[in-house]
């Protein structure tokens, strides 16, 4: 009688192993299918960028300097009024607000901003659809012409949307390589420079004396500009030394950090415009 219950306590846990590698592996493929899907879709849409700027290439006309033909450098814009490298994106999708990338990375991507729900892009891809890596998305009050921008992203176990962004600036000299971050506008390119970086969390109503970078919607004049400056250079892990001032314009790169609970690692960038330098 015994061995019979032991040999009915065995099947059983032995069909519970099966089941559980059973689901186990399914959900591994689903992730793995699902993150090949939403890569290949990612890929396409910087592919859609980068087929545009090669046409660039071809539309501009050439002016002579001397000896040599040289492309002049004034943006070429669509009928709807956007850079034309961002136009066919952005006719499938008039809520992208400006094209992300940072050469030598993997990160090139359209960024979204929906001011009466900000967080619609969490898991959305760019075309609406369902995507555990979501797409970049803006925080409250994004303006192209304001001076504050708060970019949000997923650090995905994949590398895709944020997932590298810890490996690329989180120390000093790999900082280096990718000081340069380039955040378009649909009307205008900026070539930011990488100020600091730094390690944050979500901090809870009832904490004081803390820097929610998170909070800030804009850097309205230039006291509220210099005390943000001054927090994130006593955040930083690390310090660039690059001159900041009133004028300029900053971007923030946010991602999910996992040093402590609700954890944040946050990037900070600034582009000084033309009529500055």
């Amino acid at each position: 009688m015994k061995s019979k219950i032991r040999r009915v306590v065995l099947i059983i846990i032995l069909i519970l192993l099966i089941a559980t590698f059973a689901v186990s592996t399914f959900i591994w493929a689903r992730n793995i299918f699902r993150s090949k899907k939403e890569n290949n879709a990612n890929r396409e849409l910087a592919k859609t960028v980068e087929d545009a700027r090669r046409d660039l290439e071809t539309m501009e006309p050439t002016v002579e300097s001397g000896n040599e033909e040289v492309k002049p450098k004034q943006p070429v814009f669509s009928d709807s009024g956007i850079l034309y490298q961002y136009d066919a994106l952005w006719q499938r999708n008039h809520e992208m607000a400006g094209w992300l990338e940072i050469k030598g990375t993997n990160i090139a991507y359209p960024v979204m901003y929906t001011p009466d729900y900000v967080e619609k892009y969490l898991r959305r891809a760019f075309d609406g659809s369902y995507a555990i890596s979501g797409t970049l998305f803006l925080g409250d009050g994004w303006n192209p012409d304001g001076n504050y921008g708060l970019i949000y992203g997923h650090n995905m176990d994949d590398g895709a949307m944020f997932g590298h962004l810890l490996d690329y600036y989180s120390d000093a000299e790999t900082a280096k390589k990718y000081s340069k971050i380039e955040f378009d506008t649909l009307t205008e390119t900026r070539e930011y420079e990488l100020v600091a970086a730094f390690y944050s969390r979500i901090y809870g109503d009832y904490e004081e004396g803390v820097f929610r970078y998170y909070d800030y919607v804009g850097l309205p004049n230039e006291e509220y500009f210099d005390q943000y400056l001054a927090s994130v250079r006593k955040e930083a892990v690390y310090d660039t030394g690059i001159d900041v001032r009133w004028g300029d314009k900053i971007l923030v790169l946010s991602t999910c950090s996992y040093h402590t609970t609700n954890g944040r690692f946050v990037v900070v960038a600034r582009y000084r415009p033309p009529e500055m330098q």
